[in-house]
């Protein structure tokens, strides 16, 4: 931090006056010299009282105001823009009787760019696969230009591409290996920087170079030549985008890459142009380091590297204001500036180059200051009052003697701050007695009387003094002893159960010239009886009891409770806890282990128990087949699972089947709310699966039936599709009697096939003489509502 000398800013003065505060400062402007616009204005305004008046500085020397030069506010018009007359830097000054403020410089410079010579330029001759560059040799000009090349006429312009490539900071043409397509005349077309809506871009081109390719034999392979390299230093400001530009010739043509040496390049870097160019945007301090372009080939490699600087114009950390300091005292005054290189300071008083040391204050000092924080990239300017403050001590108080209100065996604060400049000398009376520091009393810094362990004694009048070298002036205080606030009945813990209502007490005595209030807090915070007036109110009663009853009380509203009774001289407080009795707290941690088809075991872990101890749990289930929301009770081994069990084993779950749980606990004021649901788990496969009624839901829902004789390898598959089908018959004249078969059946819908049943074997009919007569032999599988056939009589006799 840099101390800037001392002051700064506005004058002293009268009431209600300051000098000029700068709210608009001129910019730096371009001006295309070939404009049809002949007026520019340059934008000064500055916050005074009284108001403002302004001149104008250009080159250091004050403008003189004339038809060229002409003021409207503090704004400067120039009629008929010329560049010889009007180019250089401009300075608004703002005065009024407080002083002058300065603006920034701003600078004012001329847009042109020259056409080219007129001269011939020599004509190339390379052969193929030769790398050469074409020189623009680009004109006079300001500020940058763009670069673009056409080949033969316009509108033929060249792209950039792997092999070639257009500099934009040299101008220069490059090609890294030469094709027959490349013969041709060349020019190089340049167009000046946009300035804005009202001024056009102006472009011209040079005088054709011919590139003739020779006839006969063709470039070798050569190894990379690199012919633009990148500068040893490149330095930017923060802000800015670095463009690093490398290209080099070469047979094959050579690739580019970049790097960061011993950092990796920064996240925003980005290539293009083939890997020509490098951008950095919005360069930072964070972004410098070495930077290396190499080019590289079959043929061997080059590299070109550059140091990249960012520095930064100065910007302000901490600025000047209006300041207010007493006569004869030690001004300081700071002012802070951020740049790189690191900014040097300069101070200005009244637009005059000052080197301010202030110990000793004098009405002269005041006036405007300005600190300039500056480096080689520019400037920035604070602008603020120096009011030099000279009275003599004055109370501001309407009556000859203020009242102060304090409790017996409290602390009494009597304070002492008249308006005066120098600063007085205090000191304080208790009738004709003039009073000392001690253990009892106490005279602070700034004046203030401290008078500890009050007694009925302490009341009466207490006079400051105050006294600089301008006059002297006097306070009186009347001070009043009253008896401190007690609590006389405090609230006691308590406990109520969850929706009953309860009554907080608390009764107070106080001072009898005081008037007595309650404030309730819970946990610390007020209780807004407005706002909470479902739950909280006030009894109505003794004017000395602040009584709180809790209605509907709800679980939140467990918690401490702080009574505070208060006069306008003092306060005090009690607490107490209130305990509310509930239904116990969801259980947590709810996981399901050793899942099998039927059965699973869920554990959790105790939630809170609301201060009535959990009597027992009980577990609810879950498909996707119920309604939304909906969960039913399972069965579970224990039967009743106790309040201090925490795992249980759930029964008759159907196999191959999704199911989640949740657990919910019961105490004696009741059932509780459920914990979160498990994940959900699928019940592992079974053989023996009845599908009952529920389960037979969506559109096309049927079975496929697999069978085939022991003896074969392929299966036959029949279509059921029909869910309420509890039968299938097979008919086979072919078929072996008392054959064996292996079945399977699975249940589908227009969603899919369920799971296959486990492998079931069953036999065709028997051709017994103890059988009548009867059809050929068949295999009858029967359903019964089930995806497996064992679970019903799967052979059937006629």
């Amino acid at each position: 931090m840099d101390l800037c000398g001392s002051g700064a800013a506005l004058s002293a003065s009268g009431e209600g006056t300051a000098g000029p505060v700068f709210i608009q400062q001129p910019a730096d402007t371009l001006f295309p010299e070939e404009s049809a616009v002949t007026k520019l204005m340059l934008r000064c305004r500055a916050l005074a009282n009284p108001p403002a008046t302004y001149s104008w500085l250009l080159n250091d020397v004050e403008i003189e105001i004339s038809k060229t030069y002409s003021l409207i506010g503090g704004d400067l018009v120039i009629e008929g823009v010329n560049k010889e007359r009007d180019a250089g830097m401009y300075q608004c000054l703002a005065k009024n009787p407080i002083g002058i403020a300065m603006s920034r410089k701003a600078s004012l410079q001329f847009v042109h760019l020259e056409p080219f010579p007129s001269e011939t330029r020599n004509t190339v001759k390379i052969r193929r696969n030769q790398g050469v560059f074409l020189l623009c040799n680009y004109p006079a000009h300001f500020p940058g230009l763009y670069y673009q090349w056409f080949l033969n006429d316009l509108p033929n312009i060249i792209p950039t591409d792997h092999r070639r490539f257009i500099s934009q900071t040299t101008g220069n043409l490059y090609i890294a290996r030469v094709e027959p397509e490349d013969a041709g005349h060349y020019s190089c077309l340049v167009h000046s920087s946009s300035i804005g809506r009202r001024f056009e871009r102006k472009s011209v081109n040079s005088a054709v170079t011919q590139l003739i390719i020779r006839e006969g034999r063709s470039m070798g392979r050569y190894s990379p030549s690199m012919r633009l390299q990148l500068p040893s230093v490149t330095t930017v400001l923060v802000g800015d985008t670095v463009n690093l530009e490398c290209f080099a010739l070469g047979n094959p043509v050579p690739r580019i890459t970049w790097q960061r040496l011993n950092r990796g390049l920064p996240g925003k870097a980005r290539r293009s142009a083939a890997g020509a160019i490098l951008d950095i945007p919005n360069a930072q301090r964070s972004d410098e380091g070495t930077y290396s372009c190499r080019a590289s080939s079959r043929q061997g490699n080059v590299t070109s590297e550059s140091r990249l600087v960012v520095e930064a114009r100065p910007e302000w950390r901490k600025e000047i204001s209006l300041k207010e300091v007493d006569v004869g005292s030690r001004l300081v005054w700071i002012c802070e500036a951020w740049a790189w290189p690191a900014p040097t300071y300069e101070w200005l008083k009244n637009g005059e180059l000052l080197e301010l040391e202030i110990e000793n204050v004098t009405l002269s000092d005041s006036g405007m200051y300005q600190c300039v924080a500056l480096n080689k990239h520019g400037e920035v300017l604070s602008n603020a009052e120096l009011r030099v403050l000279s009275l003599p001590p004055e109370f501001n108080v309407q009556l000859t003697r203020r009242a102060v209100q304090a409790v017996r065996g409290g602390v009494a604060q009597m304070p002492c701050s008249p308006r005066a400049a120098p600063r007085p000398i205090i000191s304080w009376s208790r009738g004709t007695e003039l009073l000392h520091g001690n253990d009892k009393m106490t005279v602070l810094e700034d004046g203030t009387l401290i008078i500890r362990d009050l007694t009925r004694t302490d009341g009466g009048n207490y006079t400051c003094f105050a006294e600089n070298v301008l006059g002297k002036a006097n306070e009186t205080f009347l001070l009043q002893i009253r008896e401190p606030t007690k609590i006389t009945l405090q609230p006691s813990n308590s406990n109520v159960i969850v929706g009953r209502t309860t009554i907080l007490r608390c009764h107070a005595s106080r001072d009898p010239s005081l008037d007595l209030g309650f404030l309730w807090l819970f946990h610390g915070r007020p209780i807004d009886l407005e706002e909470e007036i479902d739950h909280y109110g006030r009894i109505e009663g003794e004017e000395y009891a602040g009584d709180l009853e809790i209605r509907d009380v709800q679980l939140a509203h467990a918690g401490e409770y702080t009574c505070v009774a208060r006069t306008i001289v003092d306060n005090t407080s009690a607490t107490a806890k209130l305990i509310v009795r509930g239904p116990p707290g969801p259980p947590g941690g709810v996981m399901v282990e050793n899942v099998t088809s039927t059965t699973s075991t869920i554990t959790w872990s105790r939630g809170s128990s609301n201060h009535s101890p959990i009597t027992s749990y009980n577990i609810q289930v879950r498909t996707p087949h119920l309604a939304d929301g909906e969960w039913m009770t399972a069965k579970t081994d224990p039967q009743v699972i106790e309040g201090n069990v925490e795992r249980a084993v759930v029964l008759e779950l159907r196999p191959w089947l999704q199911y989640k749980f949740r657990v919910i606990a019961t105490n004696i004021q009741g059932q509780g709310e459920p914990s979160q649901p498990s994940r959900p788990i699928w019940t592992k496969g079974a053989g023996i699966v009845p599908m009952a009624r529920e389960y037979l839901y969506g559109d096309l829902f049927g079975y496929k039936v697999a069978f085939r004789m022991n003896s074969q390898a392929a299966w036959t598959i029949a279509i059921v599709p029909n869910a309420g089908t509890t039968r299938y018959v097979h008919h086979n004249a072919s078929n072996e009697s008392y054959a064996s078969f292996e079945v399977k059946v699975l249940a589908f819908n227009r969603h899919g096939e369920g799971p296959y049943s486990q492998i079931a074997f069953v036999h065709s009919a028997e051709d017994d003489h103890n059988f009548r007569a009867h059809p050929p032999t068949k295999l009858e599988t029967g359903f019964c509502n089930c995806v497996c056939p064992s679970v019903c009589p799967c052979v059937s006799r006629p």
